[in-house]
């Protein structure tokens, strides 16, 4: 009985300092990349403050001398979402599924959109819709019917 007492307290105290990520190491599977809560929600910030500066600023009407200047605004959120985006793009299962199921798509959308803006005579029909496309891909409540 002692020793049993003696097992679960090495034990406990084993598991009280054992770090996050060594425990990791022992509960996901070792083909997993591990995406930490605090990362996710960091660059979910960053796409949720360009998506509302872009929005914002396709709604805006521009002075036509103010069209290059629109254009390179667009084009700057447009490559600061893509690089957001990217950082949690890792091509191997995470623990997040929605995001292994939906971000590549999500980033071919902002590759379109930020080509059409690109052009020499912009398209901002895409960049509009990039805040869509967070809805249509993860944040939306009925994704079985995105499927059908």
């Amino acid at each position: 009985m002692q020793r049993l007492i003696a097992f679960l307290l090495v034990a406990l105290l084993w598991g009280a300092c054992a770090t996050a990520p060594a425990l990791r190491k022992l509960t996901y599977a070792p083909d997993l990349r591990y995406l930490a809560g605090k990362k996710v929600t960091e660059v979910m910030h960053v796409l949720a403050r360009a998506s509302v500066e872009l929005d914002r600023l396709l709604r805006e009407d521009p002075p036509p001398e103010a069209t290059v200047d629109m254009k390179s605004e667009a084009i700057r959120l447009l490559l600061e979402m893509e690089k957001a985006a990217s950082d949690l793009d890792t091509g191997v299962t995470t623990n997040h599924p929605v995001l292994d199921e939906n971000l590549s798509l999500f980033r071919e959308d902002l590759a379109a959109a930020r080509a059409a803006v690109e052009m020499d005579a912009p398209n901002y029909f895409l960049a509009g819709s990039v805040a869509g496309s967070c809805l249509l891909y993860c944040h939306t409540g009925d994704r079985a019917a995105r499927r059908r």
